[in-house]
């Protein structure tokens, strides 16, 4: 008998968002359909055939790749990969498509890779630098997407545009931004508004009381920080879901500079933190002697759809003796004051402010605007506003 030997079928290999993939639900999370209309000269559908996935693949062979130049067609392509998403969500259109993966964590890479197909949506590009997909996007990306939506004049983008230029450690981005956060307030948008009578320049012709002075000793804990520095930073972490405070070379940076970072970055994890703390139940909680509040509560992850027990700590770590003590505790009091499902929290913030109202003409400021023109606003604006304040140059 002769024996003929037989070829060993090739392993296709594709790769889609930046990832290979082994399997149809792996693609289906990294669905970049830039990434996959090179994938249409006959790779796809044999990769399909491997899976065992053949009546995808066939309709992926019968569909006129050549069609791909709309954004009709372009979803109507996707829709044979997630028949079912659409059909049970009622998605009508590429959009209708975009604003559900958005939403949904499994297809956050999806969102994003549709942006350049949806450019001209303002609203969801909005929705992209205000959820979960801000944090996979630099800097730079973000200028250069709200720079190409200028033209449209949202007050919104002109801010947010405006916001990223003027934080930026560049004295002419500075000066852009600004301008571009006026043209907001010119629209009529509430928080450029806020924004232009909190941080008037010096030269500017309309009278303000909004700059403060620091007292003599707190200017003398500025000696010896680079407020540029601080501010290249929090540009870089404030907006993240997570704000490192491990500096990549600490050796650039003093010792009084580490410990402001340190100390913003607690700010942000408790403001994080807080979130989770009114969007669900508070079961247990308690305020020891030493300034703990203790939650514990329930967090339900859309992602695994399950419930899970989580702890939560808002802890004042200094004693009176911390430089910031005052800055510490007036963040800690506006935290507390917010939780409105939590009476003691209430209270305990109520009785850090009162402790510190009087310690000088800036903290007293700053309490009154945090009670009045900032009252309605996240607890995030209302530290940015604290921390934009620390660090103008004014106060030094």
């Amino acid at each position: 008998m002769k024996l003929i030997a037989k070829a060993k079928p090739v392993k296709i290999r594709i790769k889609s968002g930046g990832e290979e993939h082994t399997s149809l639900d792996s693609l289906k999370r990294n669905f970049n359909i830039s990434d996959i209309q090179p994938l249409l000269d006959g790779r796809l559908v044999r990769w399909l055939k491997q899976q065992g996935e053949n009546e995808l693949a066939i309709k992926v062979q019968n569909y006129n790749c050549k069609s791909l130049n709309c954004t009709q067609n372009i979803f109507d392509f996707i829709t044979i990969f997630f028949q079912e998403e659409v059909t049970l969500n009622n998605i009508q259109n590429l959009q209708g498509l975009a604003y559900y993966w958005l939403e949904n964590k499994v297809f956050i890479n999806n969102a994003i890779s549709l942006k350049d197909f949806l450019i001209n949506d303002i609203e969801y590009i909005k929705k992209m630098y205000h959820s979960r997909a801000a944090t996979k996007f630099t800097t730079d990306d973000w200028i250069d997407l709200f720079t190409k939506l200028i033209p449209h004049k949202d007050a919104e983008v002109l801010f947010l545009l405006g916001i990223i230029l003027y934080f930026s450690n560049n004295e002419q981005n500075k000066e852009k931004g600004y301008r571009y956060i006026q043209e907001a307030a010119q629209l009529h948008f509430e928080k450029a508004i806020q924004f232009i009578n909190m941080n008037k320049p010096r030269d500017s012709n309309i009278s303000s009381n909004t700059y403060h002075h620091i007292d003599k000793d707190t200017k003398e804990d500025y000696h010896d920080i680079d407020k540029s520095k601080i501010r290249t930073w929090l540009h870089s972490n404030w907006n993240s879901e997570y704000c490192d405070p491990q500096l990549k070379n600490p050796e650039k940076y003093t010792e009084k500079e580490r410990e402001l970072i340190h100390l913003f970055s607690n700010w942000h994890t408790w403001c994080q933190t807080f979130k989770f703390v009114t969007n669900n139940k508070i079961n247990n909680y308690y305020i020891g002697d030493n300034g703990y509040i203790n939650f514990e509560i329930i967090v339900h992850d859309d992602y695994y759809d399950e419930y899970r027990h989580d702890y939560v700590n808002f802890i004042n770590r200094y004693n009176k003796n911390f430089r910031y003590y005052t800055e510490n505790t007036l963040v800690l009091g506006i935290i507390y004051l917010d939780i409105k499902n939590c009476p003691d929290c209430q209270k305990e913030g109520r009785k850090l402010l009162d402790s510190i109202k009087s310690k000088s003409p800036f903290i007293s400021k700053l309490i009154s605007d945090l009670h009045t023109s900032l009252r309605n606003e996240p607890n995030r604006i209302k530290i940015t506003y604290i921390i934009n304040q620390m660090l103008d140059d004014n106060y030094e």
